[in-house]
């Protein structure tokens, strides 16, 4: 039994080693995952950003794998898919509760919903095979039980005209731990944030004003718990000199790092010169294109 196949025929299954890993996908980022949680391991996070090219990485997924190594040992694969798959369960169960009780919808067509969000290849062909040995397999039913819980709290809090204090702390620690898990959902509970607060500010009067305190309250609140959470790291990796350690950190040194790409070869790379070839030799590239 095994979940996926490396370019050298290898198989990694449940019981394979975090070794085995290592040997099948090399510098590929399933490897590099490995890597980033031994290094956590022997040296710490501090050392570990300041002396090796993890910076670009928050070290959410990287921990939750030491965390693994360290309760089951060197097999590590079998207890990440059971992770997975736990999520997985949760968040489509809640997407039908959701439709079902919040949204009113059929039962039949709420049960119906989470087996077409299934059918989609990016899930069942990437998140659920491949991607189980990534932090996308962990970090997308993460948002997608964020978004949902957000919702339903929002809704609540709009019939009740209360503030549910727990469940606030609850979402901004759940919104943290996504963002450490992948940078990107910084940037997109941030814009999450702004996009609220403008919606709240049009809605103002056509909202009661109690209704509209809770709103503004519980905003507030969960926006300081999610910045107590989270700005330290990033004030910490702004320090070291990798700003890149959350997406929302990253817009204001685009325009120094410019200039920096600009005179190497990874910059040379990712502005379209790894086209070369197709110029300089174009039956090569035919050849090498055929290849892939």
């Amino acid at each position: 039994m095994f979940i996926s196949t490396c370019a050298n025929e290898a198989k990694i299954g449940f019981y394979s080693s975090h070794i085995d890993i290592l040997e099948c996908y090399g510098g590929a980022d399933i490897g590099s995952y490995i890597r980033y949680f031994l290094s956590l391991d022997e040296h710490g996070l501090v050392d570990t950003i300041r002396k090796y090219h993890f910076g670009s990485w928050p070290p959410g997924f990287a921990y939750l794998q030491l965390l693994m190594y360290r309760i089951f040992g060197e097999n590590i694969v079998l207890p990440m898919v059971i992770l997975a798959g736990a999520l997985w369960v949760l968040v489509l169960y809640q997407i039908r509760d959701f439709l079902f009780r919040i949204l009113g919808l059929n039962f039949y067509i709420s049960s119906l919903f989470p087996l077409i969000v299934l059918s989609f290849s990016f899930v069942n062909g990437f998140l659920l095979q491949d991607g189980l040995l990534m932090s996308e397999s962990i970090a997308t039913p993460l948002f997608g039980i964020f978004i949902i819980n957000g919702f339903a709290m929002i809704y609540k809090m709009k019939c009740t005209s209360t503030m549910c204090v727990p469940c606030i702390l609850a979402l901004s620690i759940l919104g943290a731990g996504l963002s450490f898990i992948r940078a990107q959902y910084d940037l997109v509970i941030v814009s999450m944030i702004a996009f609220s607060f403008v919606i709240l500010m049009l809605s103002k009067r056509a909202l009661c004003r109690d209704i509209f305190s809770v709103l503004v309250k519980g905003l507030a609140l969960f926006v300081l718990c999610y910045a107590c959470l989270t700005v330290p790291y990033k004030v910490f990796m702004v320090k070291s000199g990798k700003p890149f350690a959350m997406a929302s950190v990253a817009p204001p040194y685009w325009a120094s790092e410019a200039n920096i790409r600009a005179n190497s070869s990874a910059g040379f790379i990712a502005d379209g010169g790894g086209h070369i070839l197709c110029e300089v030799n174009p039956k090569q590239c035919d050849i090498f294109n055929s290849r892939k």
